[in-house]
C-alpha cells in the first residue's frame, strides 16, 4: 500500500491524465489528438508541489522539535521564527523562506495538513494527525524555545471558520470540536473558531512572541488548472475570476476574528488579498495566461510570486526578536 504521501502524488498525476482525457473526448468526440502545448503546460501545473512538502510535510506531535523541523532556507543562522498552519503553511515556506533570506533571518515550520494552527479546538471526524496533540506540542516548543520570538500563523482559515468545502470541491462538512462541545452548525462553528483564535493569540502574546497573521488565501472552488486548461482547448479567452464579492462573504467571519486577534500588543495583521484581488474580482490567471493555483484553494509557483511582496514586507519590518 502507498503512504499519505504516496497517494498525493498519484491523484495529482492522476489528475492531470484526467484532465487530459477529457479534454481530447470533450473536443474530438472521442477522435485521436494531440494536447496542445500551451494546454498541456496549464495542465500540469496541478502536479506543482514543491520538493519540501515530501520530507516537511505530515508532523506528528513527536516530531515537533527545533531539530526536527524544516528550516525555512539555507542560510546557516539560527532560527528566529517559526512558520506554523496547515498546508497553506507549507505552501508558502519557499516564499517565506527566501524573504527571510534576504534580512538575513532563518525559521522553521510546523505545518500539518488540514491543521489550523488554533489551540483547544481540532475538527470533529477528521482524520489524520491529532491537530489538538499537535498544536499542544509546538506551543510547548515555542515556550522553550526564548530565541523563536516571532510567529507566523497561516492557514485556509474560512475552512476551519465555517466548516464547509467550497464550491463544487469536494470533501465533507467538518466543524469544530472544543472540551464542551461538537459546533452543531455554521454560527457556532464561528464562534468556537474565533475564540480558538483569541485564546492562541493570547498564548503567544503571554509568552512575549510577535504575532504575525497573514489573511486568507481567496478560495475557488474550481480546480483551477483543469478549468483553465478546458478554456484553452476550446479557444475561449474570456478572463477566469473569483468575483471579489464572493471572496469577502466567504472571509466575513475570519475577517472579524482577525480584526479582534490584532488589536493585542504584539500582534500584525497582513492581509493576502490586495495582492491577489482587486475590488471587483480576484485573479486566478496570470497575465501570461498560467494558473495562480496548482488545485481549488493552493497557490502555484506564480501564484506565490504575487504574493512575495508581501512577504517581503513582513520580515523587512521585523525589528530584533523581544526574546533572545
Amino acid at each position: 500500500w502507498m503512504d499519505r504521501r504516496g497517494v498525493f502524488r498519484f491523484s495529482a498525476a492522476f489528475m492531470v491524465v484526467i484532465i487530459a482525457v477529457g479534454l481530447f473526448y470533450d473536443h474530438t468526440r472521442g477522435l485521436p489528438a494531440r494536447l496542445p502545448g500551451s494546454v498541456a503546460r496549464v495542465a500540469e501545473v496541478a502536479l506543482e508541489k514543491p520538493a519540501h512538502r515530501k520530507r516537511c510535510e505530515g508532523i506528528e506531535a513527536a516530531d515537533i522539535d527545533m531539530e526536527r523541523l524544516c528550516r525555512v532556507n539555507v542560510l546557516q543562522v539560527e532560527p528566529s521564527f517559526l512558520l506554523w498552519g496547515d498546508s497553506h503553511a507549507m505552501m508558502s515556506m519557499t516564499a517565506v523562506g527566501e524573504a527571510a533570506a534576504r534580512t538575513g533571518r532563518n525559521g522553521v515550520i510546523a505545518a500539518t495538513n488540514g491543521c489550523a494552527p488554533l489551540l483547544n479546538v481540532y475538527r470533529a471526524g477528521r482524520g489524520g494527525a491529532d491537530c489538538g496533540a499537535v498544536n499542544d506540542a509546538v506551543l510547548e516548543m515555542i515556550a522553550s524555545k526564548p530565541e523563536l520570538g516571532t510567529v507566523l500563523l497561516v492557514a485556509r482559515w474560512a475552512r476551519h471558520a465555517e466548516g464547509t468545502p467550497y464550491g463544487n470541491e469536494s470533501g465533507a462538512t467538518l466543524y469544530l470540536t472544543d472540551a464542551k462541545r461538537v459546533a452543531s452548525d455554521a454560527s457556532e462553528n464561528r464562534l468556537l473558531f474565533a475564540e480558538a483564535l483569541r485564546q492562541t493569540v493570547q498564548a503567544l502574546v503571554g509568552l512575549e512572541r510577535r504575532v504575525v497573521l497573514l489573511g486568507a488565501i481567496p478560495e475557488v472552488g474550481e480546480e483551477v488548472p483543469n478549468q483553465l486548461a478546458k478554456m484553452k482547448w476550446r479557444g475561449r479567452t474570456h478572463e477566469l475570476s473569483l468575483p471579489y464579492v464572493q471572496f469577502v462573504q466567504r472571509q466575513a467571519a475570519v475577517q472579524q476574528a482577525m480584526a479582534a486577534a490584532q488589536q493585542q500588543a504584539g500582534v500584525r495583521f497582513y492581509p493576502v488579498a490586495p495582492n491577489l484581488c482587486s475590488g471587483i474580482s480576484c485573479a486566478l490567471v496570470s497575465s501570461d495566461g498560467m494558473p495562480l493555483y496548482f488545485d481549488d484553494n493552493h497557490l502555484s509557483r506564480i501564484g506565490l510570486q504575487r504574493v512575495q511582496p508581501l512577504f517581503d514586507e513582513i520580515f523587512q519590518s521585523l525589528t530584533p526578536a523581544l526574546k533572545n
